[in-house]
């Protein structure tokens, strides 16, 4: 009976940190926050309250008035190298190099009075000017990179 008594003692010693740790109350990640919140305040408080996706919301602005800067700069450079430059320069690498070939194949076909050719050539140059808000009555030659 004597060492029953000792085992049981030993058995509920290395139990007891067991019972102590189940007495803590478990929080959540976002219960935590807000005890920190509450206790240090947070500026952002209210906002987490009303909308648990606040961070992402803020980051969409972020982006949608980044943007907004990053296109008002490319229009800016756009019509500094017009002034410039005329509208060389204005389209993207890749798109230079296919209205150069364009424009070349249309200086070709006018020549030989091609006609048919030649609108196809006209067709394919005034896509891209389009795309690039440049005006219709723009020489093709002002937009080539090899000029007339």
């Amino acid at each position: 009976m004597k060492h029953l008594a000792t085992m049981a003692a030993c058995g509920l010693a290395l139990c007891l940190p067991l019972f102590a740790q189940a007495q803590t109350p478990v929080h959540s990640s976002r219960q935590n926050a807000q005890e920190i919140a509450a206790a240090f305040g947070s500026p952002f408080q209210d906002q987490d309250d009303r909308n648990p996706n606040w961070d992402a919301d803020r980051d969409r602005d972020w982006h949608r008035e980044h943007d907004r800067d990053h296109d008002r700069n490319w229009d800016a450079d756009r019509d500094r190298a017009y002034h410039e430059h005329g509208y060389r320069g204005v389209l993207a690498p890749e798109w230079q190099g296919k209205f150069d070939s364009y424009y070349q194949r249309w200086l070709n076909y006018r020549a030989t009075n091609n006609d048919d050719q030649m609108r196809s050539m006209e067709r394919r140059m005034q896509d891209i000017m389009r795309n690039y808000n440049i005006p219709p009555n723009v020489p093709y030659g002002d937009i080539a990179s090899g000029g007339r």
